[in-house]
Parts: C-alpha cells; sequence; structure tokens
C-alpha cells in the first residue's frame, strides 16, 4: 500500500519555525480561493449539463479522468510555482462533476450542484475561521466539527434540501465535509506558503479518492 501513498511528500513540508499572520493568512486564503475554484468549475459543467440528453459513457470518462488525475497530481506535488499547482489542482479537482453525472447516468446533477454549493458556503466560514485562528493551535476534530455544523447549517439555511433526502446524500455531504475539515485541520503543519496552499485542495480530492486514505485518516485521528 505504501507505493499508493505519493502524495506523503506533501506532509512532510513542515514548516520549523512560527509564522507571520500574513504567511499564515495567505497559506488559508490560496487554500480557500482553490477549492471556491474548483466548486465553481463543476458547478459551470453541471449547471450547463442539466436538462439536456447527454451520453458519456462511463467507460471513457473514468480513464480520462484518471489520466487527468494522475497528471495533475505529479504537477502540484512536483511544482513550487503557485500557478503550475493551480493548473495541477485543476485537472484533478475540475472534472469530478463529469464523472459523478456520468456515474449517476445523469440523474443527479441538481444533488451535485446542491453539495457544490454547499462546500462552497462551508469553505468561505472554514477560511475565514483559519484565518482568524491560525495562530491559535486547533485540535483536528474541532475543524472537522465546525466543518459539519457549517454544511447542515447553510445547507438548511439556503436550500433545505437535506432534510428529506435518502441517507445516502446526508452520508455523501458528511464523507465530504469530514474530509474537508480533516485535510484543512491537518496543513497547519505544512510549511505556510500559497503553493503549498493550492497543493492542499489537490490532496484533499487525491485522497479522497483513495480509500487507504481514508481508513489511515481516521486511524490518525484516533491517535490525536
Amino acid at each position: 500500500m505504501k507505493h499508493l501513498v505519493y502524495t506523503d511528500k506533501y506532509w512532510k513540508r513542515k514548516s520549523r519555525k512560527q509564522s507571520s499572520f500574513k504567511t499564515r493568512a495567505s497559506f488559508h486564503l490560496s487554500f480557500m480561493g482553490t477549492l471556491l475554484a474548483v466548486c465553481l468549475a463543476n458547478y459551470v459543467i453541471l449547471f450547463w449539463l442539466s436538462g439536456q440528453v447527454v451520453n458519456f459513457p462511463v467507460y471513457l470518462v473514468l480513464p480520462a479522468y484518471m489520466l487527468s488525475a494522475f497528471l495533475g497530481g505529479k504537477l502540484l506535488l512536483s511544482s513550487k510555482q503557485p500557478w503550475i499547482s493551480f493548473v495541477g489542482t485543476i485537472l484533478v479537482g475540475a472534472p469530478l462533476g463529469l464523472v459523478g453525472y456520468s456515474l449517476a447516468g445523469g440523474s443527479l446533477d441538481l444533488f451535485l450542484m446542491q453539495v457544490l454549493f454547499t462546500t462552497a458556503i462551508t469553505t468561505l466560514v472554514l477560511g475565514l475561521m483559519q484565518v482568524i485562528t491560525s495562530g491559535i493551535k486547533l485540535p483536528d476534530w474541532g475543524v472537522m466539527a465546525l466543518s459539519i455544523a457549517s454544511a447542515i447549517f447553510f445547507n438548511v439555511l439556503f436550500t433545505n434540501d437535506l432534510i428529506n433526502s435518502p441517507v445516502m446524500n446526508w452520508l455523501c455531504v458528511l464523507f465530504v465535509h469530514l474530509r474537508l475539515g480533516y485535510v484543512w485541520g491537518k496543513t497547519r503543519q505544512t510549511t505556510l506558503t500559497v503553493d503549498n496552499g493550492i497543493d492542499g485542495v489537490g490532496v484533499l480530492i487525491l485522497e479522497s479518492l483513495n480509500p487507504f486514505y481514508f481508513a489511515r485518516a481516521l486511524k490518525a485521528l484516533s491517535k490525536d
């Protein structure tokens, strides 16, 4: 399994000194801005597909996405230039809406758009909270709890769609925001640069797609 964990190099970028408020703010704002860009790209794709009779064969979409994610992952993890890392992260994250649409046979476009909207709002809340509390040591579970609470609160406030949704819809939203809270909490351990902030979004997506990472994250969290 070790050969699958190629995003480990991201977590090894440790900071050995206390960063200034400006540095911490730039890091968290770059993470937030990149994640919002990924959400926007997916939302635009799903909005375009919504209501159209478009058939994308899964056997073509999945290999194409795997290639895109592989190339994007290599770009963002090997580069120290923010713009290259941003391109890599877009290659990893932007096609996810199309993949979900294809796997669901075009029937979950509205639900996926709802998840993207909720994630974008939660990202704004977490981003501002991370900037404000960047000098305070918060436990990972605290960031995860804030992420889930924000997701539920803003979903009820703006859409109220989850109230009567199937259990699987709830599980999907909880999984997305558990991962978001967990990774964003862990990013405090990395060297706080704009490039690493952008990379963090790509790492969040790559690790969320690999069940080995989720199992390892739960194990690590139980030891915190």
